[in-house]
């Protein structure tokens, strides 16, 4: 399930990068017709190569932001939201939900809600 998991990130990272590197070479073409720019002419002279240095950049965030904390889904490991503070809710045996507040508490005790 996991791998299944890491395929559909990819596939997003791929297609949002896509989309906006484009845009972002939409946008200093647009620029560069306004004002003569000898950095934006350059750029576009090399199109397809700021085209392919903006998107392998820009995967690369939106995949390393995909493991932080605020985008955190377990990953098939177990699912679990984060609510802030580096605490999360979790759901590991796909019954119970759990609720640590306290990140040093690794066993289940009476400050747990169930």
């Amino acid at each position: 399930m996991a791998i299944i998991e890491l395929f559909f990130i990819i596939l997003k990272t791929i297609i949002l990068s896509t989309i906006y590197s484009s845009i972002i070479l939409l946008v200093i073409k647009i620029i560069a017709r306004i004002k003569n720019s000898v950095v934006l002419n350059n750029i576009l002279g090399r199109k397809l190569r700021f085209w392919l240095l903006t998107h392998f950049i820009i995967s690369a965030i939106l995949f390393f932001l995909s493991y932080t904390y605020s985008q955190d889904t377990g990953l098939g490991d177990n699912s679990k939201i984060p609510i802030g503070f580096g605490q999360t809710i979790q759901n590991e045996d796909f019954q119970w939900t759990y609720f640590y507040p306290d990140l040093t508490k690794t066993e289940p005790n009476k400050q747990e809600l169930v």
